[in-house]
């Protein structure tokens, strides 16, 4: 009997809990599985945080210098 769960070859430490109901719409280019198993790709959003997260702590240090000259005067 055949597992409906796909083999990833390419996608180390990822098990996927349920069946792939994207598998007819998957390339061999890119793939995605709403599934809580493969978290590498339903989270897409990771790299756009980074730089969020990045341009937040950059405009902080921007408004701690704003303050701190305001106090000198």
């Amino acid at each position: 009997m055949k597992s409906p769960l796909p083999k990833l070859t390419n996608l180390l430490g990822i098990k996927m809990h349920e069946a792939d109901e994207y598998a007819e719409f998957q390339s061999d280019l890119a793939v995605y599985h709403d599934d809580s198993g493969d978290f590498s790709t339903n989270e897409p959003t990771m790299d756009g945080t980074a730089s969020l997260v990045y341009l937040f702590a950059a405009k902080e240090s921007q408004s701690r210098e704003v303050v701190k000259s305001k106090k000198e005067l």
